[in-house]
């Protein structure tokens, strides 16, 4: 699963503040997801690039028995734009 955490994981509208950061609910469907076929995750999203948002999401993947991440996509500098030539980049 090549997963962005912005949207994903805390799908929050534009404006208001987010809080907690990751939602439970979201975390139970990934979780469903990940149990149900065996995927491993890749962070795709813009948290990668960052050494604290990236232990932040593992950390979160763990407490909820998800299992960290496997790899990340590359930074290939056009932020969303970029996305699908990044997971191209990784497989």
């Amino acid at each position: 699963i090549f997963l962005d955490v912005d949207g994903v994981l805390h799908p929050a509208k534009s404006g208001q503040p987010i809080a907690p950061l990751f939602r439970d609910e979201c975390l139970r469907c990934l979780k469903n997801i990940v149990t149900a076929t065996a995927a491993e995750i890749v962070l795709s999203s813009s948290w990668r690039l960052h050494p604290r948002g990236r232990t932040e999401v593992d950390k979160v993947l763990q407490q909820y028995g998800i299992g960290a991440v496997i790899g990340a996509t590359p930074n290939l500098g056009g932020g969303a734009a970029d996305r699908a030539r990044e997971v191209a980049a990784w497989l």
